[in-house]
């Protein structure tokens, strides 16, 4: 049934109350800085700089071109060459002792060396020890090595015997002992002439059989001829003169380590002596060979 009432009219919603904003303030703009303090700043900073500059520049050691040696070498006793080094271009001292096995600057010095001793040796220019045999003995060895410390390539060793007629000595290798006769070596020098024999030769440890070639170089006779030493693993090629003026029995031995490189065959006399004949040598241990020779026969 209708009623007679009439509805309430709907309120419309109110709105919430806010808070009032704070007045925005006008931003503060900085003062410009003055011109001239800008350029008081600037000269003070230049100020700064430049003395720091010169206080660098002052204090610097000047740059110095380093002088050039010339290039010199000196002979030490011990058969080293040193060369000059330093401001004062002067010389390093010579080593107090000689150091093992310390190779050689170049094949060329250690031939000049050996062509030293071998021109001492036919001048006369030696000093010779005096054994209890009264026999004179002078030697020399010198190191060459490929150009390491530790792997030792070949060694020359010039020994001279003087006041040796008539003479022997008693000598040894371990176990085995022999004498050495003097007048036995002068005579197998004086009877072999040009060409190859097969004689015995006296080979630094003993007496042995093997094959002579014997030949002149330069003026002088020699007999050359080759021989392993197992021991020590070497061969040696021997090239032995007798100067007659001065009495002197020269060996010169030129000695290789490179023992399994050497090309050799074993060989047997008619009376069954053995004799070990070297068919080749390393090509860097027969170019010195050539070297030794050629210094050899200027002799």
């Amino acid at each position: 049934m209708p009623s007679d009432s009439q509805p309430a009219p709907v309120q419309p919603p109110q709105p919430i109350p806010q808070e009032p904003l704070p007045p925005v303030t006008p931003m503060q703009t900085k003062k410009a800085m003055h011109p001239f303090v800008i350029v008081l700043l600037v000269i003070l900073l230049l100020g700064i700089g430049g003395i720091g500059g010169y206080y660098l520049i002052t204090k610097q050691t000047p740059f110095q071109i380093p002088k050039a040696c010339t290039l010199e070498a000196k002979l030490c006793p011990d058969g080293f060459s040193v060369g000059r080094t330093g401001p004062n271009c002067e010389f390093t001292p010579c080593p107090t002792s000689s150091p093992t096995y310390q190779p050689q600057p170049s094949l060329s010095s250690d031939i000049t060396q050996i062509d030293q001793t071998l021109s001492n040796i036919f001048s006369g220019n030696i000093n010779f020890k005096e054994n209890e045999n009264n026999i004179k003995i002078y030697n020399a060895s010198f190191t060459i090595n490929n150009g390491t410390i530790v792997e030792l390539n070949k060694d020359v060793n010039i020994v001279v015997y003087s006041n040796i007629k008539g003479k022997t000595q008693k000598e040894g290798y371990e176990l085995i002992e022999w004498i050495r006769n003097f007048d036995k070596e002068i005579n197998i020098y004086d009877s072999l002439t040009s060409g190859e024999h097969i004689t015995e030769v006296y080979a630094g440890t003993g007496y042995v059989t093997a094959k002579v070639l014997v030949k002149n170089i330069g003026n002088r006779k020699y007999l050359v001829y080759d021989q392993p030493f197992s021991p020590s693993s070497t061969y040696s090629r021997i090239y032995l003169t007798y100067n007659s003026q001065e009495q002197n029995l020269i060996y010169i031995y030129v000695i290789t380590y490179d023992f399994y490189a050497v090309k050799s065959t074993d060989n047997q006399t008619q009376d069954g002596k053995s004799y070990r004949v070297v068919e080749s040598y390393p090509e860097d241990f027969q170019n010195f060979l050539n070297e030794v020779e050629n210094v050899l026969a200027k002799y």
